[in-house]
């Protein structure tokens, strides 16, 4: 087989996913692509990805755009890395206060997880690997890419605000204002992982406000100071992840949209263990709005965890994952089992359930609750 062949991999896969509470089906096609090749102290990745929404209750949408697609040089003193690239700051589960860089597409987060839903955002990174087992990272993103409900007919997406077809839309016009980047210092010894960040982060979702121009949407800037633990101690490994957001743009609901700056702050602390075949998590994530009368926005703590159980070496995994927000007295459920059927050929089916209100960290989807099959070819 040619080299060129065995550096290119990828997937084709068909997915059904029925809401029940609104009688609303839909039926989603992927194609994805990743290159990768290595030449000495180089890497060479290039990766794109074709959606399609086609013959269902919805307008038929499709879209193609490139993924991960970036050069690598990688010393042993030295990594420097330049294109579109996933980052993921911070140790918590899901929802560490920290992973701020890359945006997310909302229904690829409630149907698959946070890893799967993450969009690569166009960066040049340099990590300095220093003495003691320190490691300083330098990241400049120069355009802040937006976060999506749906990038496939994201205003009648059911994991959508109502009415989002009618809101204004902020611009994406690349500019000073748009610009992000930051730092990350890391070290480890002594079973003792730790880790702190500054970063300036333009908000992945537009926030709203009168302007004496009319109603307009906007995504303001923010900083980010944060800092987190990881320790093993035998089987379990504890972490705690957390981050201060200066000048926090949080929405005022109300006659009037307004943006009010606040000081907030969000962090939490987790536990994971994995035995054998079987790996369950738990954290808790608490969200620290000062003032928060009016706003959208407000103090909670959050729970949410997850199982998983591995059978027959691997080709069968059941998933389990939940949130409750304490506050709102609401949360989410999401069960998933995924079978290999023979090699390469993969399929899953799950489940996902709202109740309540919600909270800032799943909003509330009303009647959103789904069921999903999907079927896996890869390559």
């Amino acid at each position: 087989m040619p080299a060129a062949a065995r550096d290119l991999r990828g997937l084709v896969e068909a997915r059904g996913v029925w809401h029940p509470r609104i009688d609303l089906n839909e039926e989603r096609v992927r194609v994805q692509a990743r290159y990768e090749h290595s030449v000495n102290k180089w890497q060479i990745v290039a990766s794109a990805c074709g959606d399609a929404l086609i013959g269902n209750d919805r307008v038929t949408d499709g879209i193609f755009r490139p993924m991960e697609t970036f050069v690598e040089y990688r010393g042993s003193k030295a990594e420097v890395r330049l294109g579109l690239s996933n980052v993921a700051w911070g140790v918590l589960d899901e929802l560490s206060p920290q992973d701020v860089v890359s945006p997310v597409d909302v229904t690829r987060w409630i149907l698959d997880g946070r890893a799967d839903a993450r969009l690569p955002v166009p960066l040049a990174r340099v990590r300095l690997f220093l003495p003691a087992s320190l490691t300083l990272e330098g990241l400049l993103v120069p355009f802040a890419r937006r976060g999506w409900y749906d990038q496939l007919d994201e205003p009648h997406s059911p994991f959508a605000p109502p009415g989002l077809e009618t809101f204004p839309r902020s611009d994406q016009q690349f500019s000073t204002d748009t610009m992000e980047g930051g730092v990350r210092f890391r070290g480890t010894g002594s079973g003792l992982d730790w880790g702190v960040s500054a970063y300036r982060d333009v908000v992945d979702f537009d926030r709203y406000e009168v302007t004496p121009t009319g109603f307009a949407a906007v995504r303001p800037s923010r900083w980010m100071a944060g800092g987190d633990l990881e320790a093993a101690v035998g089987n379990w490994v504890f972490r705690a992840d957390g981050a201060a957001f200066l000048d926090d743009p949080l929405q005022q609901t109300g006659a009037v949209p307004v943006v009010v700056r606040r000081d907030t702050f969000r962090g939490g602390v987790g536990a994971d263990r994995r035995v054998g075949d079987s790996a369950l998590y738990f954290n808790a994530l608490y969200n620290y709005v000062p003032d928060a009368a009016q706003l959208e926005t407000r103090s909670e703590l959050s729970l949410f965890g997850g199982f998983t159980r591995d059978f027959a070496q691997n080709t069968r995994t059941l998933r389990l994952f939940g949130l409750w927000n304490k506050e709102s007295d609401s949360g989410f459920g999401r069960l998933v089992w995924d079978q290999e059927l023979v090699e390469n050929l993969r399929v899953d089916v799950s489940g996902g359930v709202f109740w309540g209100q919600g909270g800032s960290a799943f909003r509330s989807f009303d009647d959103a609750d789904f069921i999903t099959a999907r079927i896996r070819v890869y390559f």
